[in-house]
């Protein structure tokens, strides 16, 4: 099953230096409508395996999900590298991530199949904490002189609080302001031999699938050098 980092690590604000495990869970009681609707739909599906002993149920809960796209319809993990390179947004506001590439996350997928092990255990697949000003910065570096201008500037509390109360994608990352996303996938690694590709390598990719797809375009002209 593939379940979220929404049923692992969401609270109302992240503090301090903690890393989240396997062990924790989501208290859906004090968190947003989606992480509240991935907790329970987790321990539904655990519920039902306990239910059914006949039946091997292992979860997948991975971080911000990115890759290359294959379509058009592209999620909302995708959308925060479209409205980058778009400028769709002006600035960037200081919200931290824990990203991992789709093709790992199939790879998991296969891993926790294969191996025996697996059967009854939920597995953290995602990488270090990410800030979406890192992730402008590589985006910057990598088509910046392909035409794109992607945003560098932070953006203020203020101002990520006025365009959530328009954008319901923006809302959502508003308890999540200064704070970093810290898991660990000690465990996949341990127990299913999983790895990540680089995380520049997981955002180039995506940049130019949609690229490719039409879904984002440069703003200016290709610099050249002599």
């Amino acid at each position: 099953m593939t379940s979220s980092l929404a049923a692992v690590s969401a609270a109302a604000s992240r503090a301090g230096d903690r890393r989240y495990t396997e062990e924790d869970w989501s208290d859906p009681d004090r968190v947003a409508p989606y992480a509240k609707s991935k907790t329970l739909a987790e321990r539904a599906a655990w519920g039902f395996a306990a239910d059914h002993p006949e039946l091997e149920l292992a979860v997948i809960n991975p971080g911000l999900v990115l890759g290359p796209v294959q379509h058009a319809a592209s999620g909302t993990s995708v959308s925060l590298v479209r409205r980058l390179l778009g400028r769709e947004i002006r600035a960037v506001p200081e919200l931290g991530f824990a990203p991992v590439d789709v093709r790992d996350v199939a790879r998991a997928h296969r891993l926790a199949m294969e191996v025996p092990d697996a059967a009854g255990q939920r597995y953290i697949c995602a990488g270090d904490n990410l800030w979406f000003g890192d992730i402008a910065r590589i985006l910057d570096e990598e088509f910046g002189p392909q035409g794109y201008r992607v945003p560098r500037r932070r953006m203020p509390y203020w101002l990520l609080w006025t365009v959530g109360r328009f954008d319901r994608e923006v809302r959502l990352g508003l308890d999540f302001v200064g704070s970093a996303e810290l898991v660990s996938a000690e465990k996949a690694r341990r127990e299913l031999g999983w790895s990540m590709r680089p995380v520049r390598e997981t955002l180039v990719d995506t940049g130019r699938s949609l690229a490719e797809l039409g879904l984002v375009r440069p703003r200016r002209a290709v610099r050249t050098t002599a």
